[in-house]
């Protein structure tokens, strides 16, 4: 039942009686921070301090939460926002919550939830339970590429394309440059990539449009075109234009608008602008990413309380029992997966709904199960998304996205 206690704990607003710890500007104790870089630690497969312990099976919460996906993460910052001690002098319980921010090579961000209950013994700590969730963001960082599409289905095949990293790192080895490119008119992929890790319940939405401050649904050119791709958490827009990047007749605008999910106060989860990009480049380096803009954008690292790496020195003084910080945080989910055995089964080709063949295949699968009443004209239009979000809800998916797991669910069993 003590897990359960830890859950109950996130998920209940507490008191606000409040010490000068709560603030932004003051000093967390040693031993809450200690243990908090730990756990980021064990999150990003790393040891950890050695004079920190576990107790059995305390770990497993943390190991379930990563899954050993974030061992590619080796930057780490810790925004604790609660503590709490029981007793005085060099030997009390206490137990600390707050958020791990974990970047990785590309600069992906996630953002993590942790409580953590212990007892302290003068230099050593005892975890007595942990827990760990992802977590939404409080804003999101955006990079937009324009890339050639034939030259994207011609060196990313479909097996290549459900990995987030090939797909990213292509795009910006190959995206537009104003200095270099041709500007003739020609069909070119624009992909935006969310570097920051959303939980299934957030929502991450475009608006294309001609109109610089477009902000309705009913104002997105690119509806009947885009896609929105889920690489567990990676989310990725995409739609295919027939532009010229330098053309003032042709420039549009995408409009980013995100509504933030599990780990945010319902208070907070409205649906915000958050960013804008334009067609007409700004960039002017090789290869620079076409940044989204926003007067309000902020990064996430910019929030962090007293951010650092996960420390490898070991504590030189006793810890000793401190004030008591009192904030709240609340919980995240995890998405799923599905399993197949064919090739779109088994997740080692990944369709895209932005190419008519790939449209054919989820039709025709659609239609053998009934959701997809129409013909098969490889076009992505309302009728097929209206299949696939049918489909996605009886499983458990969210609409509107278009993620490998879903695909592995769709096909699951046809040896496709």
């Amino acid at each position: 039942m003590n897990h359960l206690r830890l859950l109950i704990f996130l998920l209940i607003p507490l008191s606000t009686t409040s010490s000068a710890l709560a603030q932004q500007n003051t000093q967390w104790p040693p031993d809450a921070l200690d243990v908090s870089y730990t756990i980021a630690a064990k999150l990003s497969g790393e040891r950890g301090l050695s004079t920190i312990s576990f107790a059995p099976g305390t770990e497993d919460y943390l190991n379930a939460a990563a899954s050993g996906e974030y061992n590619t993460f080796t930057r780490s910052a810790v925004t604790p926002v609660f503590y709490e001690n029981y007793g005085t002098g060099n030997n009390y319980a206490a137990e600390v919550s707050g958020a791990i921010h974990l970047f990785d090579e590309n600069n992906r961000l996630a953002t993590m939830q942790y409580l953590a209950q212990y007892t302290v013994n003068r230099k050593r700590i005892h975890i007595t339970q942990s827990l760990a969730a992802m977590s939404s963001p409080a804003d999101l960082a955006l990079e937009t590429y324009m890339v050639p599409l034939n030259q994207f289905k011609s060196n990313v095949p479909a097996d290549k394309r459900g990995d987030w990293a090939t797909v990213y790192q292509f795009a910006k080895a190959n995206a537009y440059n104003p200095q270099t490119d041709d500007d003739r008119n020609q069909l070119y992929l624009i992909m935006t990539f969310v570097m920051n890790r959303l939980p299934e319940d957030a929502t991450f939405e475009v608006v294309v449009s001609n109109r610089k401050k477009a902000t309705r649904t009913l104002d997105n050119l690119a509806k009947e075109q885009e896609s929105y791709l889920n690489y567990d958490g990676w989310r990725v827009h995409m739609f295919a234009a027939n532009v010229s990047p330098t053309s003032m007749r042709e420039r549009f605008f995408n409009n980013y608008f995100y509504t933030p999910g599990s780990g945010m106060p319902e208070a907070l989860r409205t649906r915000t602008h958050v960013a804008r990009y334009s067609s007409k480049p700004l960039a002017t380096g090789p290869n620079a990413p076409m940044q989204a803009k926003a007067g309000d954008h902020a990064t996430p690292q910019s929030q962090a309380v007293a951010p650092a790496p996960i420390r490898t020195t070991q504590p030189q003084q006793a810890y000793a029992s401190p004030q008591k910080p009192v904030q709240n945080y609340a919980p995240a989910t995890t998405p799923q997966t599905g399993t197949g055995d064919g090739p779109y089964g088994r997740g080692t080709a990944f369709l895209n709904p932005v190419f008519p063949e790939d449209v054919k295949a989820m039709q025709l699968r659609l239609r053998d199960l009934g959701y997809y009443k129409g013909q098969i004209d490889q076009n992505w239009g309302p009728m097929t998304r209206q299949a696939l979000d049918n489909f996605a809800v009886k499983y458990g998916f969210p609409k509107g996205q278009w993620s490998l797991g879903l695909q592995k669910t769709l096909f699951r069993g046809t040896g496709l």
